[in-house]
């Protein structure tokens, strides 16, 4: 089974065509991103990047493997939506946010 943080890592690449960069914007150790790509492409035996001193690019193999990954989150993300609102809906809560000082101030 793929892993999902490595495939996010992927997704994060291709944005900034930067693995330093990508790692920065993540705060993740560069190595860390490289290593979680380097696995990704050895289990679906495809180069997903071509690494140069101006950066890294993605492959044809790669800008495939982002279109479907991107897909694959947008339904990831609409399952904890729909678990979000079932949640939040089923349970009949009311969650009010306030600040501290006002909270103290109620609380006296």
């Amino acid at each position: 089974m793929l892993n999902c943080d490595h495939l996010y890592y992927l997704l994060q690449v291709a944005k900034y065509n930067s693995i330093t960069t990508a790692a920065e914007k993540m705060h993740i150790t560069q190595p860390t991103v490289s290593l979680a790509i380097k696995k990704l492409e050895d289990q679906l035996n495809m180069q997903l990047l071509n690494r140069s001193f101006k950066g890294v690019h993605l492959t044809e193999d790669g800008k495939k493997v982002v279109e479907y990954a991107k897909i694959a989150f947008e339904y990831l993300n609409k399952i904890e939506e729909m678990a979000d609102e079932r949640n939040n809906t089923s349970m009949g809560e009311l969650t009010i946010y306030t600040i501290p000082a006002l909270y103290h101030m109620l609380s006296k």
